[in-house]
């Protein structure tokens, strides 16, 4: 599976260009972005980094474009444009046997994650400790992109869980009678403490099992 995500990374989302200066949000640079239309945009030959008097200087006005395309792509481009016949055949017999081996977590955590924004004012937010562009790979590979939507996902590799844990929490609010939070997966304790640092919030943890999100579905 890491050769479908790598491969779609580095072949649609600029990931060999901005591996080393990736971001952390797919908004982090949208202020450089001065919206010009990029059909005849140099990608291939523009440099993102450069050196001026020893220092490093990076190419933010570049790497915000790269970004907007790379949102474009995560919302409305289909698996079909992105892979050849036989090689989107080979990803989802890959799927399939990945769904069949862990029991079909897959199907039934899509199953879960289409519950949530059903409730008014909810949403799905991921944190990754992964870099952003794979990760969005990754969620288009699996078919879950249309369950995360892009401004709703962070990555931790670069500044921490608590950093953007502290972002969503600037976003969706920190007040306990009005926010409620439902932190899913593993390191459950890691992560609750992490945020009770910030503010006693109103929080639930789930731990990341599939007897306990059937159990969930069947509430």
């Amino acid at each position: 599976m890491e050769e479908f995500i790598f491969d779609l990374a580095d072949r649609s989302m600029f990931f060999k260009q901005i591996e080393s200066i990736e971001q952390s949000h797919i908004d982090a640079l949208v202020n450089y972005d001065n919206g010009v239309a990029l059909s005849n945009h140099d990608f291939e030959n523009e440099k993102l980094v450069t050196m001026e008097g020893g220092e490093q200087k990076i190419n933010f006005v570049g790497l915000a474009y790269r970004y907007r395309l790379i949102r474009h792509l995560y919302q409305t481009t289909p698996l079909s444009r992105l892979f050849q016949q036989k090689k989107l055949e080979e990803l989802n017999e890959v799927l399939k046997k990945i769904d069949e081996i862990s029991n079909h977590w897959l199907e039934l955590g899509k199953k879960a994650l289409s519950l949530v924004p059903r409730k008014q004012g909810c949403v799905n937010i991921l944190v990754s400790n992964g870099q952003l562009t794979p990760t969005l790979a990754k969620l288009l590979l699996f078919g879950l992109n249309e369950h995360f939507r892009v401004r709703d996902i962070y990555s931790a590799k670069e500044h921490g869980k608590q950093w953007c844990f502290e972002q969503i929490l600037q976003k969706y609010g920190k007040s306990a009678d009005r926010t409620h939070y439902r932190v899913i997966g593993d390191a459950v304790k890691k992560k609750k403490h992490v945020m009770h640092s910030m503010n006693n919030i109103k929080i639930e943890t789930v731990a990341v099992e599939t007897t306990l999100i059937y159990f969930l579905l069947r509430k």
